[in-house]
Order: C-alpha cells, then structure tokens, then sequence
C-alpha cells in the first residue's frame, strides 16, 4: 500500500497520464481518495489525496463515499479519458489570442481620443474578451481593448500612427529580448493569433464563447467585433442548434468528466471537452453558415435556380433576381439583408439553410413591388416580422397583403413581441403552412425544436441579464436550482429534447453511451 498528497492536477491532463493513469494500468488499484480539497497550509491551492495498493481491495472510498470503483481521474464513473479526438469536430473550437505583450491594451479613454483624431484608427482597435467579462458581465460584453493588427506587414501597420507608435514604445522593448525569432522580429503582431479561428468565425455575426475557467462552463452569444484571449474558448458556429446541444445536460455531464479544474472551477479545453465530443449522429451536422449581411455570389444563386421543383417554376415577379425589377428595389433588399432588426434575426436563424421542416426560405426577398421578410416558394407562403411601425401604417399593409393573395401567396405576420416571448408558437403557426411537415419525433424535427427552445432560452438569458445587470453566472448561481424558476423548467424542457435526438433515457448511463458513440465515430473515420 502507498498513497501521496497532490495538487489536483494530479487527476488530469498530461499530469494524470505519467502518474495516476501509469499506476492504474500496470496493475494498481486506488481505494481510498479525496479528489479534491481546499490545502489545509497557507498556499492558496486545491489538492487531491490518493492511496492505493498492488492488490485490490474489498471496500473502496471516494470523498468519503463507498464506490463501486475508482479511475484514474478519481471519479466513480464511465474513464472517458479514452475517449479520442474526433476528426469531424477539428477546427470548430478554438483557444483565442494572446497578445504577449502588455502593452497592447489600451484603456477605453485611449482608444477614444485616438479614433477621434484618426477615425481609420478603429479598424485596428478591438473590444478584447479576458474571458472573466463572460461569466461576469451583461451579455459578456469586455472591457479592455487591444490593438490588434492581425497580418498586417510593418508597413501596414504603420499607417494606423497612434496605435503602431504606442507598440512600439511599449511592445517592442520587450519582445527585443524574446528567444523566438517570429516575436522577436515580428513585435507588432501577437504572439499567438489564432490564424484558424480568425478564419473559421470571419463569416459568421456572432459565435458562441465560453470562458476557458469558470463555474458553470455555459456558452453564451459572441459578437463579431470582440476579440477573444486565451482566456476564452470559442465555437465557431452561430446556429442555436449547436448552442441548445452545448447548453444541454449531455454536453455538460461530458465536459465534468472531461475537463480539468482550477480550484474548483471548470477548465474547458477545445481538445478534450468539445473535439471528443459525440454530438447526435442521426442527422448531418449542420453547416458552418455564413453570416447575416453576406452577399449571395452567383455559384448560390445558381444552385438555387436548381434546387427548385421543375413542376413549379418561379414565376418572373417571384424571382427576386432582377428580371422586370427596378435596381433600387434590388439594392434596398440588400440593404436590408445587411441590416436586420434583432427579431429578423432570430426568425432567420430558424428558417435558413432548410433548418425548418426542410423548407428553403429567402429573407428580405423581392416579389413584385415588394420586398417579403421571409419567402418560402415551395409554399407560396411570405412571413412578415411587424414592428411598432406597421401600427401606422395599417392600410398599406392591407393592400400589400391583397396583391400578394391575389398572385397566389398566402401571408402570415407576426409581431416583434408575438416572436419574442412565443418563438416556438410562431414556428408552429409556420409549420402549418408548409408542406411534408416532418413527424414530431423525426430527427429534422427535434432539431428545429431544440433550436427553438435554446432561442427561447437565450431571449429569456438576455431579458434577465439586462433587467438586472447580471453576469451569466449571478444568473445561474441564482435560479439554476430553483424548480419555479424559468431558467430550471427550460433548461429541462431542452434536456429531454436532446436526449430525445441521442434516443437517450433517463436509465441509461450517459458517460458510457457517449463514450461509445464516440468511439464508433473515431472507427468510422479510421
């Protein structure tokens, strides 16, 4: 028999591999353990106490609890350690920036005067996400700001002369004396800049960010124009889909088993939390899709024209693409592409790319003299979102809505409020009117169900975290346990729902049907 005293890293990552893990695969069994506890001692640090023997013994004990056995990572519970990297997943999470290099932040009264005297100067001056602003603040919106010329050359960079003469008098002293010749020469860029999230998230209006460290682990909406640190794990995705599977009881059993702590946070790692992940298999992931204010090139509007039924065909008022259509009704939709109001964004999020009840819908599309918020041919059916403008202007709407009828098209409105406070409601009303509806349970289904409930669930965050000046984790530390409260009941109404995807019960042990989903996954790719 032998035991030790640890700090808890001991238990994970490459610490657990040349020490727990080594023990237990050469023929030593731990039975007795505490994973972790606060240092009895001044330092301010967590340890992990371990004991074990050659030969295994009858009773074994886990933070003073008879267990059945206990693994390397000193959890009673399915070893996922195992669990592989999946190529499928590679290259949508990632660790963000780091500037190396102090002097690239800037405080905010800085960045002020600097754009008033150059206003070219804000294309190199970001809002810099620490990681901590996620957990802590309103919408995780940062604080701090960095200067961040990306690729820029020396040249380049010099042109922005405020912010390029301030690195140089506070970056490159410092990066002078760095041993790697890249830093060294090439100061004003950062040391680390996340080349492939750059590129992965350039797309997209926002992606979804958690920070590296922190309690609950929970990912939250991130806007285009902030940059993340190092601190900050982001998914390069914007579909709610995606958020209500991260959000979901399944991903954050998996991401407890998988990642390290600091203290007694959560350490989310892109390799081991998100890369090994299974995600639902009974469908094609859905695309990364491209932001809200692209513009449709002609290889799209090709495979459009093409994707439509030959016994349909648009007619040339339906098109939308400028036949017998005054340029600046074209150029007005696209404007309007570009600049949608928060509740079109939300519907499009539902409707685009056939995410719902695989029907293709267009927004902000021509017809005629109009331009329809949402049109779905294949249904002859245009979704308009009212704001509080349309209450004036009742009589046009009404004439809109005949011509519309009397070419054949059935119009449905809603209202900004009817879609905020009833998303899932608004959906069902839509479903209705489209064709080969996709049964309750079928997996098309549940995905725009469980989209639809993580939009419910994020507007329900937002209003909150608004209401009360709350970051994510007051939030959650206030209501997650409370059975009355709406963050518990949607948090629960979108468990069961991708349970419902995975074919999960409630019987079933998550962590060795995940782990044997992702191994079946890895064989695939073999």
């Amino acid at each position: 028999r032998a035991g030790l005293v640890a700090t808890n890293s001991i238990s994970q990552g490459k610490s657990r591999k040349v020490s727990l893990e080594y023990l237990v695969d050469h023929g030593g069994f731990i039975h007795d353990a505490v994973s972790t506890q606060e240092w009895s001692g001044a330092a301010a640090v967590h340890v992990s106490i371990v004991n074990w023997s050659r030969k295994e013994s009858n009773g074994k004990f886990l933070d003073s609890k008879s267990v059945p056995f206990i693994n390397s990572s000193l959890k009673s519970e399915i070893d996922v350690t195992k669990a592989v990297r999946l190529k499928v997943n590679l290259n949508k999470c990632f660790q963000g920036i780091s500037p190396v290099g102090m002097g690239f932040i800037v405080t905010e009264e800085k960045v002020k005067a600097w754009i008033k005297a150059d206003p070219k100067n804000q294309e190199v001056l970001k809002l810099f996400s620490m990681g901590s602003n996620l957990a802590s603040n309103p919408h995780g919106k940062p604080e701090r700001w960095v200067i961040d010329f990306d690729a820029l050359t020396l040249e380049d960079a010099s042109v922005y002369i405020l912010p390029f003469q301030h690195v140089k008098t506070f970056v490159k002293p410092e990066r002078d004396s760095n041993r790697m010749d890249r830093r060294r020469l090439q100061w004003w860029r950062f040391g680390v800049n996340s080349n492939l999230m750059r590129q992965a998230i350039a797309p997209l209006s926002f992606c979804f960010a958690v920070p590296r460290v922190s309690k609950w682990a929970i990912f939250i909406p991130f806007q285009y124009n902030y940059l993340a640190g190092d601190l900050n794990i982001v998914v390069a995705s914007n579909d709610f889909y995606m958020l209500g599977i991260l959000t979901s009881k399944v991903h954050r059993l998996w991401v407890k088993a998988q990642s390290s702590t600091l203290k007694g946070d959560t350490r989310y790692t892109n390799t081991t939390c998100f890369e090994t992940f299974p995600f639902p298999a009974l469908t094609p992931q859905p695309p990364l899709p491209l932001g809200d204010g692209e513009q449709e090139g002609e290889q799209e509007r090709e495979q459009e024209r093409t994707s439509e039924s030959p016994s349909e065909p648009i007619s040339s008022w339906e098109r939308g693409r400028g036949e017998g259509i005054p340029t600046v009704l074209l150029k007005r939709a696209r404007e309007l592409r570009q600049n949608q109001t928060s509740t079109e964004k939300i519907m499009w999020e539902c409707l685009r790319d056939r995410r719902f009840c695989n029907a293709k819908f267009r927004r902000q599309h021509n017809i005629g003299q109009y331009i329809a918020d949402f049109y779905c041919h294949e249904a002859k059916l245009v979704v308009e979102v009212d704001g509080e403008i349309h209450q004036t202007q009742q009589e046009r709407d009404r004439d809109r809505n005949l011509w519309m009828q009397s070419n054949g098209l059935t119009v449905l409105r809603f209202s900004n409020q009817a879609i905020f406070n009833n998303l899932e409601e608004t959906l069902q009303t839509i479903s209705s009117y489209l064709p080969n509806l996709s049964s309750p349970s079928s997996p098309s289904s549940l995905e725009e169900n469980i989209r639809a409930t993580m939009q419910e669930l994020h507007q329900y965050r937002t209003e909150q975290m608004e209401s009360k000046q709350w970051g994510i984790t007051k939030l959650y530390n206030e209501y997650f346990h409370e059975p009355a409260s709406q963050l518990y009941k949607l948090h629960a109404k979108l468990d069961k729902l991708v349970m419902q995807i995975y074919e999960f019960t409630e019987d079933d042990d998550l962590l060795e049907k995940l782990l044997h989903l992702n191994q079946e996954v890895a064989a695939k790719e073999q």
